[in-house]
């Protein structure tokens, strides 16, 4: 990472709540804006409050880019949840048949992408804190997936379809594991089912034998 963008992703990284501003204005002209012109988009190119066909209005789309490389960006403000935007961006990214969705607040970035085979909600490509994108690690997540170079060559998608493998995979192995902790509850619940029973026929039995005794 050249040491100038380093400074400046520092800058960003560093900024505390009350220097950034409470309102959604304030995360997209202070955090993310700088951001995308770091990663080499002019600002001429971000069209801000662009109109969708549905007559919403998207708060960032990057123009200029090739038509399977669309971008869209909502931003909210600075301690917004952005769990409860997930169905507006999702409507949003299948609307304008978006490549990459990006919705952020003062303290978070989630990238998605729509994943075949897999519910939008799953296709999380990465959460990123604020606090990281100086990490080389983080920065180059951002280059491969909302760089001006990546997008303008659409090596993007070789980064989308790495991420799809490995989430995909993910999936499996939690849909497995699901199987073998529900074929084991099973287990258990038929083997209580069958002591149950046990039970009921001793009780059957030792009141036999009192009724004997008497």
């Amino acid at each position: 990472m050249e040491k100038l963008i380093k400074e400046k992703l520092e800058r960003i990284a560093n900024l505390k709540e009350d220097e950034v501003g409470f309102k959604e204005e304030n995360v997209k002209f202070k955090i993310i804006i700088p951001l995308l012109e770091l990663l080499a988009h002019k600002k001429e190119n971000l069209d801000l409050e662009y109109g969708t066909r549905e007559g919403k209005e998207i708060d960032i789309f990057i123009k200029g880019l090739p038509r399977d490389c669309k971008v869209l960006i909502d931003t909210k403000n600075y301690t917004e949840d952005l769990g409860d935007h997930i169905e507006q961006i999702k409507k949003y990214t299948f609307s304008e048949a978006a490549l990459i969705a990006v919705i952020a607040n003062g303290t978070e970035i989630r990238i998605y992408s729509p994943l075949r085979g897999v519910e939008f909600e799953r296709s999380l490509l990465y959460y990123i804190k604020r606090d990281d994108i100086v990490k080389d690690s983080i920065w180059h997540i951002l280059q491969s997936l909302l760089g001006h170079e990546s997008l303008q060559k659409k090596t993007v998608f070789e980064a989308i379809e790495a991420r799809e493998r490995e989430i995909k995979s993910t999936i499996a192995e939690e849909e497995k594991a699901d199987e073998e902790y529900t074929r084991r509850i099973e287990s258990i619940d038929a083997d209580i089912e069958a002591k149950e029973e046990e039970i009921e026929q001793l009780k059957k039995d030792r009141e036999s034998l009192a009724k004997e005794m008497e």
